[in-house]
């Protein structure tokens, strides 16, 4: 009989393929090696580096495997035979193909989960963990359709990817206090998934980071859903991904990657119509809708970014609600300036909840 921890091990070793995820298809990552740019007479000291380096981040991946392999056997004991093993190996797995957590710390007092943009993967934010202090640990959202999930069909709508990240996630959510962050499309759907676990469970984030986004109760979201994202030419989209930044130009002259971060890019947009269609329409158009949170609720943007309208943000919550502008455009939070700013007065804000 096939051991449970032999499947684990078999889809651990499955996740070496994506550690470069910088670009959404790990079969891309040989193409991104013959894209960086070498000089002649230095080629062979860049590809023995290059050879070097990637050996070695697999090595500390496969020790960091099997470590968490071990401690999952071990576990096993304490689960009894059937349908006990058979849930326990699903909610693992489940866990596994949804969320990306670098730096895992069991002891922590609460959890980020963090939401990222159209088109992303979790290479930035899953990072996060490594910054934030030890009472925090940090979980990244992987989407449908990138990096592990390349070959899993993307998601139809946003109330499917709330349902998922609900689902999965639920257990976690109830077991500790957590807080969201979200970029652009990351903010309403973390929102979304906020607005339903308080709805469905009674369960509110500590604190509720929103970045690059209007309020989702902003009448400005709601000419976006008449973009005909279907009839849009590639030659535009690449030329909006330009003008945002957040894509190396490297990966958009490369014809495979190009057009696999296209379609990546314009089913996340999709599914952020629906967004404002459904959770607009049916939540805030009702004018006797009673504040649906009582958190803090903190919004970052870039000052060269286009203007967001963020002062509805005030009217979702009846706790503190904060702005900041931080130099730069949309993807202001790639600069590690930036970065380090962010990391730090997130992990205050979260210390300072009181949990």
């Amino acid at each position: 009989m096939r051991k449970p921890w032999l499947d684990l091990y078999v889809l651990k070793m499955s996740l070496i393929k994506s550690l470069l995820v910088n670009c959404n298809s790990p079969s891309n990552v040989s193409v991104l090696k013959q894209e960086l740019p070498c000089p002649k007479e230095t080629e062979h000291c860049h590809k023995t580096a290059a050879k070097k380096a990637l050996n070695e981040e697999l090595l500390r991946s496969i020790q960091e495997f099997e470590r968490e392999i071990n401690q999952w056997s071990c576990s096993l004991p304490s689960v009894t035979c059937g349908s006990q093993l058979g849930m326990a190996t699903t909610e693992f797995l489940g866990m596994e193909k949804l969320i990306v957590c670098v730096h895992k710390r069991q002891n922590a007092l609460c959890r980020l989960i963090c939401f990222p943009w159209a088109g992303g993967g979790t290479s930035l934010l899953a990072q996060w963990g490594k910054r934030l202090s030890n009472s925090i640990e940090v979980f990244c959202v992987r989407y449908p359709g990138r990096e592990t999930r390349l070959n899993e069909p993307f998601a139809k709508d946003m109330t499917s990817m709330v349902n998922e990240v609900t689902s999965v996630l639920l257990k976690e959510l109830q077991e500790k206090p957590f807080a969201f962050f979200g970029h652009s499309f990351g903010s309403y759907l973390s929102f979304a998934v906020a607005l339903h676990l308080k709805e469905k469970y009674g369960l509110e984030p500590v604190h509720l980071f929103v970045s690059g986004a209007h309020a989702p109760n902003s009448e400005a979201i709601l000419p976006i859903k008449s973009i005909s994202v279907s009839d849009a030419k590639d030659e535009e989209v690449i030329e909006y991904l330009q003008t945002v930044g957040g894509t190396p130009s490297v990966l958009l002259h490369n014809e495979d990657i190009r057009k696999n971060l296209l379609l990546t890019f314009k089913e996340d947009f999709r599914v952020f119509q629906t967004f404002s269609t459904t959770f607009y329409v049916h939540s805030f158009e009702k004018a006797e809708m009673d504040i649906p949170f009582s958190c803090d609720i903190t919004c970052f943007n870039g000052g060269d970014d286009k203007p967001y309208d963020l002062q509805g943000w005030q009217e979702l919550t009846s706790g503190d609600t904060s702005f900041y502008e931080l130099p730069g455009g949309h993807f202001y939070l790639l600069e590690p300036s930036n970065e380090i700013f962010l990391t730090k007065h997130i992990t205050r804000c979260i210390e300072n909840a009181g949990l």
